[in-house]
């Protein structure tokens, strides 16, 4: 059995691994005080996974399309979270992209257009 724990700023809860495979960009509070993510406040949504004493990390990176700005001498990534439709989850933008905007190819997998996916947060490696 896997153990999942999700972390917010204040400590850990026991998130059902049913919903954090379904949590898209909604918040899910374990705790109503204790909002598991935010990402407008920069809270990340991570899960630490333990199977047979191997703890891995994760976080959810939800659906984004990106452009990359040029500065003159300095180039940057600008980042705007949009919905399986590629529409604008912000409504500042309205509800449609901005132009030389690109959804990000790794939401798109056979065909389906996926809210998010989860990364592992760390470099896989093997101690003895």
């Amino acid at each position: 059995m896997i153990k999942l724990t999700g972390t917010y700023q204040g400590g850990a809860d026991e998130i059902k691994l049913k919903d954090a495979k379904s949590s898209g960009l909604n918040k899910m509070n374990q705790n109503a005080d204790k909002p598991w993510y935010d990402y407008s406040n920069k809270i990340w949504a991570n899960v630490k996974t333990d199977n047979n004493g191997q703890e891995a990390w994760w976080v959810w990176v939800p659906r984004y399309a990106y452009k990359i700005q040029d500065a003159g001498p300095n180039k940057y990534t600008d980042v705007i979270f949009i919905d399986t439709e590629n529409k604008p989850i912000d409504a500042k933008y309205g509800d449609k992209l901005p132009d030389g905007y690109i959804p990000h190819p790794a939401f798109t997998v056979d065909g389906n257009e996926l809210k998010g996916i989860w990364i592992s947060k760390y470099e896989a490696s093997n101690t003895d």
